[in-house]
């Protein structure tokens, strides 16, 4: 139980397991398709990791962000969410780059002055300021034996793009929650809160993508993050309940890209809440997965 003393200490301090519904996955290949869609006139071709690869790819951020969305919102009441989960104009947009993934927000306000006893109180209330934090939500899919068949390989590091790590450093992000997942699967874990001072000492590492990324051996940091061995947390992610196949992952993915324009006009998520979220784009995605297993058949 967290006090409400530390909410947010608490809440930052430490791992902890979630679930990832089939809704959470769902939600996860619709907002990733509309993201390559949208970053499609301007991927540089070394990043263009094929249909299979960029699934992945921009599955794997659009999880992370919703499910920090979801579990934080559900956390901490008190303060306001904001998010950037789809930029029409594409993820290298000047407004992306300018934003945080999530930030939370609580108005001032007037607070009361407690007087001890004997005090004759003088002073009934000060302002307390406007808080603002702001954080990074970041995901890594461990990649199943079906997706290493595929041809995908494996990853032995977890990586963030170095010019983002940067930026949200030089903006005063409060630093970087990691979400765990494997594609399809029923669990997940949210990393404890990691300053982006430690981040942007990691190895630098060129993928091949022109990307620089800021990386760390996964089995090294896998105990500091997720509060296991990587071992452990892989064996975990295989063997957990799948709740949705990678077929219907992909439909929903190739549909919400052939979707895009007729999208772009009918649904805003901007600054919704994930319940309001989930209430108006898993509808949509239930009409992209439609129209993308047509595409795939």
């Amino acid at each position: 139980m967290m006090s409400t003393c530390l909410t947010l200490t608490d809440l930052f301090a430490s791992s902890r397991r979630i679930d990832a519904d089939r809704e959470l996955w769902k939600l996860a290949a619709l907002i990733a398709g509309l993201r390559t869609a949208s970053n499609d006139a301007t991927r540089n071709i070394r990043r263009d990791r094929g249909k299979l690869g960029n699934l992945v790819n921009d599955l794997q951020g659009a999880l992370g962000e919703l499910a920090l969305l979801r579990e934080l919102q559900a956390a901490l009441p008190e303060w306001a969410i904001s998010h950037h989960l789809i930029d029409w104009e594409g993820g290298a947009s000047t407004a992306t780059k300018a934003a945080s993934d999530l930030r939370l927000t609580r108005p001032a306000i007037d607070a009361p002055v407690r007087a001890l006893r004997g005090v004759t109180q003088k002073t009934f209330s000060l302002p307390r300021p406007p808080l603002t934090v702001l954080l990074d939500a970041k995901s890594h899919l461990h990649l199943t034996p079906e997706l290493r068949q595929a041809g995908l390989r494996a990853k032995s590091d977890v990586a963030i793009n170095r010019a983002a790590a940067v930026m949200s450093l030089e903006r005063g992000s409060a630093g970087v929650l990691e979400v765990l997942a494997a594609p399809g699967r029923a669990t997940a874990w949210i990393s404890r809160l990691v300053p982006l001072a430690d981040i942007v000492c990691w190895e630098l590492v060129d993928y091949r993508s022109d990307d620089i990324a800021l990386a760390a051996p996964l089995k090294a940091v896998a105990p500091g993050l997720w509060g296991r061995p990587w071992d452990q947390l892989a064996q975990e992610l295989e063997t957990a309940e799948p709740v949705i196949t990678l077929k219907v992952l992909q439909a929903i993915y190739v549909g919400a890209i052939a979707r895009f324009d007729a999208l772009r006009g009918s649904l805003d998520v901007a600054d919704q809440s994930y319940p309001e979220i989930a209430a108006t784009a898993t509808r949509e995605a239930s009409t992209c997965y439609e129209v993308g297993a047509a595409d795939l058949t």
